[in-house]
């Protein structure tokens, strides 16, 4: 999800990026409550019929389950914020555990852009011998659209103007 605002009074540019949600915690709820009940009339069905020792895998197919969607709901807690003035770039990255800041003197900052064939294009911010990735989790479109919104507000920038 890309969200652009503009800030008049400090004649600034805020790019808010996040991954689009996979799924709210009720629905996850739901969905690992509907695999407990399925596993469980399952793997007791065959229990009943002398398969015991299908019990342990189906605890450990729910383990797996349970990991898994613990780990895209962190994935989806990534945020980046982008912040572009005269001066400086700022790249901020929250995640759950950490925040972290990337300052880049705006005059030396480069936007580099790679493109493969099949592939959505991948963007970097590139300064003094270091690059970092921005926006790697977003959609096709909503790269591009990043990627417009980059190269409009760095030109702008350079030219002396307020950004689009």
């Amino acid at each position: 999800m890309l969200e652009i605002r503009q800030n008049p009074g400090d004649n600034s540019l805020v790019l808010c990026l996040r991954p689009n949600p996979p799924a709210t915690p009720k629905q996850n709820k739901i969905l690992i409550s509907l695999v407990i009940v399925g596993l469980g009339i399952i793997a007791g069905g065959w229990a009943l019929q002398g398969f015991w020792p299908i019990l342990p895998f189906a605890g450990l197919e729910l383990l797996l389950l349970l990991f898994v969607t613990r780990h895209v709901i962190r994935a989806s807690n990534l945020k980046q914020r982008l912040r572009l003035d005269e001066s400086n770039v700022r790249l901020t990255e929250y995640t759950d555990e950490a925040r972290v800041v990337f300052d880049y003197p705006r005059p030396w900052v480069k936007l580099v852009k790679i493109e493969q064939r099949g592939m959505p294009a991948r963007v970097f911010l590139r300064s003094h011998g270091k690059q970092r990735e921005v926006g790697a989790f977003l959609g096709a479109d909503e790269k591009s659209d990043l990627i417009r919104t980059l190269e409009r507000s760095v030109r702008h920038y350079m030219a002396g103007s307020r950004p689009v």
